[in-house]
């Protein structure tokens, strides 16, 4: 499963036409193509859904980037340059190896090849692909959280053809897209018995407050537990970016919790300004809080990077909600969470 020869056969069928569909479908697999889906559902049609799938594909992204550089398996362009550029190479051109693959379909890559590159470093490792888990994961969720037939059907071509794009670009090996589609498919399962599943999903976007103590912690618990916890990760591992953006959008659903969640009401102009206002939020001060710290000379501190990172991402969760209550583009789903069912102390 780690041979070139499959790589080779699909990039034989190489057109311009082939080239621009598989690169089309490989661009839907990338994460800023998600992160961009999600913050329309999130701030444009429906809070609680956005957040949810947001939290799935974290989780997703998290154990992808911790199974790639744990494994540390090189990809095909990186062992075999007879193989042909068709998109881009994360890893810069190979001069070294050539059809250095496995000989046989359950063999290994040879451990000359394996050894050079994890001594050097590479900037992007093979196993799992990450785009086949994001696609498995983020399309197979969304349908569930939606339960559109029109989604269902996307999400199972995106599935389908996903593997044969990455193979075809000469990104993946059979055994990545394998890996990636196995990982996304255990992920989507756990959502689903944990939240997805609709009787579950039905009292979860009912709920209008999620208060501590009185066995509802639970989830807002979780929420600040696993982005913590995984700063005792290596970074080696784990970038400590996903630590830093899934805090800052935690936090920020933490007290919007007690300020008073955003319903899904609104007119169109209303759910498209609320889109706008959060990509603004958090780009404008993504680059003002860059250019804060390399103009006081902190910028390359791994600290201040994540700082800049989770205080970004909170004011997209949290600044951008409350501004579009200032300016009546958000509704509360209820004015005062904090308070028990009617109204006990």
């Amino acid at each position: 499963m780690f041979q070139t020869e499959l790589n080779h056969w699909l990039q034989s069928w190489e057109s311009v036409l082939m080239n621009a569909f598989m690169n089309g479908v490989s661009y839907l697999g990338y994460p800023q193509v998600y992160i961009i889906i999600l913050v329309i559902i999130t701030f444009g049609f429906d809070y609680k859904r956005g957040f949810i799938l947001l939290q799935i594909l974290f989780v997703t992204a998290v154990l992808v980037d911790f199974l790639k550089k744990f494994i540390a398996l090189p990809r095909p362009l990186d062992v075999d340059n007879t193989l042909k550029v068709l998109g881009g190479n994360y890893n810069g051109a190979n001069e070294k190896f050539s059809q250095m693959g496995a000989k046989s379909f359950w063999g290994n890559l040879p451990n000359e090849v394996v050894d050079y590159y994890r001594d050097i470093g590479r900037k992007s490792f093979g196993l799992p692909s990450g785009h086949m888990a994001g696609v498995t994961t983020f399309w197979l969720t969304s349908s569930l959280a939606f339960q559109k037939k029109l989604l269902w059907l996307f999400a199972i071509l995106m599935v389908m053809l996903t593997p044969i794009s990455r193979i075809y670009l000469g990104k993946h090996f059979l055994a990545d897209v394998l890996a990636g589609l196995v990982l996304g498919g255990l992920v989507v399962i756990v959502s689903y018995f944990l939240i997805l599943k609709p009787e579950k999903f039905r009292i979860f976007e009912a709920r209008k407050t999620f208060l501590f103590g009185q066995g509802k912690s639970y989830f807002l618990n979780y929420l600040l537990v696993i982005p913590i916890g995984l700063i005792a990760i290596p970074q080696r591992y784990l970038d400590l970016q996903y630590s830093a953006m899934l805090l800052g959008v935690n936090l920020g659903f933490i007290l919007l919790a007690y300020v008073g969640l955003p319903s899904n009401q609104g007119k169109l102009w209303q759910r498209i300004l609320r889109v706008m206002l959060a990509i603004f939020l958090y780009f404008a001060s993504y680059i003002l809080l860059k250019s804060l710290s390399k103009g006081i000379g902190i910028d390359d501190y791994t600290i201040v990077k994540y700082i800049r990172r989770f205080l970004a991402t909170f004011i997209l969760s949290f600044g951008a909600v409350m501004v579009g209550y200032r300016f009546k583009l958000f509704e509360k789903e209820i004015e005062k969470p904090f308070l028990p069912p009617n109204g006990q102390h």
